[in-house]
């Protein structure tokens, strides 16, 4: 009996990875002694980073304005900014502040991959494309593969996200979104079984990542391995806390019950 395709769980957890990673990386940032501080744009950035820290994006866009009057060349405050009116959904406001960056940084990859995600949110797929193209040609950056090969997939250009995921699995081979995403892509083109060794990828770098388990177990379904499928559902249903991760546990489950029964 021929199965019904059941699809991957998709692990969509890029930008904030990206927005976390930035704040650990710009906090250390060396910072200039030698102005007052009122009239010093690191420190006002600094500011700026301690207001994020306590979730005041407000007091953190006023630091920063200070900033880039202070100093318009000052490439953190404006990536900074960028960041915060992004996540504020304030695209084109971030568009612009990103687009500075560049102008200071032009072979800034950060730069790059962070103008791709806000093209992208405006439904700029061209424009997004072409920034993480730019992003992964500079140090070969594994995020902008991951960005680009997800932007494939959205459009559904399986094999074109599929090459694009596999270059980043090979040039970091512990990257857990790229064997996730990996498997996604896999499960998505009906190759259930390499589908299932991406997940065991991701599963072998977080054991106990929730989302790649269940996606292990659509693709074990897939695959017609019912048994495998219900035992690790089984093991994962306690632990699963968030409620609809645990939906989905309980549906697969269910699912697998209608198949044996002879409901396809």
């Amino acid at each position: 009996m021929k199965l019904n395709q059941i699809t991957a769980f998709n692990f969509k957890l890029l930008a904030i990875f990206a927005f976390s990673s930035f704040l650990i990386a710009c906090a250390s940032t060396p910072k200039k002694p030698t102005l007052p501080k009122e009239k010093d744009p690191q420190y006002q950035y600094e500011l700026a980073l301690t207001a994020m820290r306590y979730g005041l994006p407000e007091e953190a866009l006023k630091y920063l304005q200070q900033a880039v009057s202070l100093d318009p060349g000052h490439y953190p405050s404006f990536f900074l900014l960028g960041a915060i009116h992004a996540q504020k959904r304030n695209l084109e406001e971030a568009v612009a502040a990103f687009r500075r960056c560049l102008e200071i940084k032009p072979d800034s990859a950060e730069a790059h991959l962070r103008l791709g995600y806000a093209y992208q949110e405006m439904h700029e797929l061209d424009l997004a494309e072409e920034e993480y193209k730019k992003a992964g040609a500079r140090e070969g950056n594994v995020e902008a593969a991951i960005s680009l090969a997800k932007l494939y997939y959205d459009q559904n250009k399986l094999e074109q996200a599929l090459e694009t995921v596999t270059i980043a699995t090979e040039k970091d081979n512990r990257s857990f979104p790229a064997y996730n995403l990996q498997g996604v892509i896999l499960n998505e083109l009906g190759r259930y079984e390499e589908a299932i060794l991406s997940f065991q990828s991701a599963l072998r770098i977080a054991p106990q990542n929730d989302v790649a388990s269940i996606n292990l177990a659509a693709a074990l379904i897939n695959k017609g391995d019912l048994e495998a499928a219900k035992a690790l559902l089984e093991k994962i249903l306690d632990r699963v806390k968030d409620e609809n991760l645990r939906q989905r546990v309980l549906q697969y489950l269910e699912k697998i019950k209608e198949i044996k029964l002879g409901g396809g």
